[in-house]
């Protein structure tokens, strides 16, 4: 996706007869009556309690299109497309196994409806899922850290002829870049991004997002807009909020792991300070992501101002950060309370993993200003333990809830891997901050419980990282102290007073600004990536694949 904007054949387009209905919503199509064609939601379908689905990839449907719980999945096959039967298998696992558990446990418009109706119109949505069905079938044969395959090459061979299929099928929409072709290549793009993920393939994947939100950029820039993006004037469309939604999504998700994308974030419709009314765990969430978005990027303008010795203006930014975390914490604790009689497994599981995400913003709102180096952090221990605590009780809801929402049982060819958001981020934050030895190590030991990928997120890249900072961090400290170490303990304990009472790790001991150099499917080589207190020198580890050892790397200034 990243080196398709500088194509420059331009593939013959087919020509074809006109039919005689180009408008029309997709159910009033298939029941072959007149479509009155209004926006959102056609009336026609609307008054006689029927779901309109929508006018294809330009949007629309109603009686729920963009909050649909249950996924706007095709009973058959894209109509008029010459499918293989390989190639029809791989779709029936995308829309009965991958669609269903990718999207993670937040309602997603972007997998529920709009991949089935942009894949139904246009063959390079269509191979591009079929691509990413096929990743989602090869992962549980990836090793992924260790970057060794176990597949057959006939199924590699497969996945890399989808992949082609898609790219080829996608340049006549380079060419044109009218709306409906900037959908398409939205829609691709992320079906991309999530199939490199998927693949161990990051850094690929990541120059995808770039990419992608490059793009994104230039359109809303092109388009005068009251706040959101619309690629259209005057648009109310909502298949244009579904996609700056999803690209939003994958921003923070990449910046939680220390990449720092180009580009702007994805402008949204504007909203409000939330409202103390019932909010449903998808809208709770945006918010939250729009408040670690503002949190991350503030936490790098002051890094860079102090590194410039510039005087960083703190009042301000502060109250603005601590006042939205107050007022999405409200409105959560509200919604939390008025669902609890009607609660599913999925809604509760996700207010769980929206309190945790919570708590770490929390935990970096309240040391954003503050001086003192990485031992800020000690002052919020009780808060780590309690991000430990929660997804120790998330942990134990897990395989229920999984059987619950995703109505999915055990197969061996099933990945529990997901694009969205879960529990790794605050884990492996918890294991690179809180500098308590107990806690931080449970939290590695959490993450190592579960091996699966959070989009960019990957459980054992995560843990191995996390690993290697703690033992740099703490080298034979605890040798020269009376504690014992009990690294033995029970996973499913929460830490006691005696646990929490550990000697304190000097700063001169600890790391900064550690960050992870991404990997790609070729070279999978980690490099971390930080420096030590009151020092400009950068201290480079690298995880060799061939020793399953971490090595000392190059070190620069």
């Amino acid at each position: 996706m990243h080196k398709l904007c500088h194509a420059t054949t331009i593939p013959q387009q087919r020509v074809g007869r006109k039919s005689k209905v180009k408008t029309g919503c997709r159910t009033c199509k298939i029941r072959k009556v007149k479509c009155d064609e209004h926006r959102p939601a056609c009336q026609r379908c609307v008054s006689t309690g029927r779901i309109c689905d929508g006018y294809g990839i330009w949007g629309g449907g109603g009686n729920g299109y963009a909050n649909r719980l249950k996924p706007s999945i095709p009973h058959q096959f894209p109509s008029g497309k010459a499918l293989n039967t390989e190639e029809r298998h791989h779709f029936d696992w995308f829309r009965l196994r991958t669609s269903v558990k990718l999207p993670g446990i937040f309602i997603s418009a972007f997998w529920d409806t709009l991949v089935f109706q942009a894949s139904a119109d246009e063959p390079a949505v269509l191979h591009a899922v079929i691509a990413l069905s096929s990743a989602h079938r090869l992962l549980p044969e990836t090793c992924r850290v260790q970057g060794i395959r176990s597949g057959s090459d006939e199924k590699e061979r497969f996945f890399l002829r989808q992949y082609t299929k898609a790219i080829n099928l996608l340049q006549p929409h380079f060419e044109r870049r009218d709306t409906a072709s900037m959908r398409i290549i939205f829609i691709v793009c992320v079906l991309f991004v999530c199939l490199e993920y998927l693949r161990g393939d990051y850094s690929t994947g990541y120059a995808h997002l770039q990419s992608g939100l490059k793009l994104l950029e230039q359109c809303q820039d092109k388009v005068p807009r009251r706040g959101g993006f619309r690629l259209l004037r005057a648009s109310s469309d909502t298949v244009d909020d579904c996609i700056a939604d999803t690209f939003a999504k994958l921003f923070v998700q990449a910046e939680l792991f220390g990449q720092s994308p180009d580009s702007s974030y994805p402008a949204q419709p504007h909203r409000p300070m939330l409202p103390s009314n019932v909010l449903s765990p998808d809208l709770q969430r945006q918010r939250l992501d729009e408040l670690l978005h503002l949190i991350v990027r503030l936490t790098s303008h002051r890094k860079f101002a102090t590194a410039a010795g510039h005087c960083v203006p703190s009042d301000d930014n502060q109250q603005r950060v601590e006042a939205g975390l107050s007022a999405w914490f409200k409105a959560y604790r509200v919604s939390k309370v008025d669902h609890l009689s009607q609660t599913n497994p999925r809604e509760a599981f996700a207010n769980r993993i929206l309190h945790i995400y919570h708590v770490m913003a929390d935990i970096e709102a309240s040391t954003l200003f503050r001086s003192g180096g990485e031992m800020i952090y000690d002052s919020q221990l009780h808060k780590f333990v309690s991000i430990i605590s929660q997804c120790m009780s998330a942990h134990r809801a897990s395989k229920a809830t999984s059987d619950a929402v995703f109505g999915l049982e055990e197969d061996s060819e099933m990945s529990h891997s997901i694009a969205d958001m879960g529990w790794i981020a605050p884990l492996y934050y918890t294991a690179v901050k809180c500098r308590n030895h107990r806690v931080r190590l449970q939290a590695i030991r959490l993450i190592e419980s579960d091996v699966h990928k959070e989009g960019i997120w990957d459980a054992e890249l995560a843990t191995s990282v996390a690993r290697e900072v703690m033992r740099m961090e703490e080298g034979d400290f605890y040798e020269h102290t009376c504690i014992v170490l009990d690294d033995d303990f029970p996973i499913d304990q929460v830490p006691g007073e005696t646990d929490l009472a550990f000697p304190i790790l000097p700063e001169t001991s600890r790391l900064h600004d550690v960050r992870v150099e991404l990997p790609n499917f070729n070279a999978r080589n980690i490099k971390l990536i930080g420096r030590t207190s009151g020092q400009n020198i950068e201290i480079l580890r690298e995880y060799d694949v061939a020793s399953g050892q971490w090595v000392k790397g190059s070190v620069g200034t």
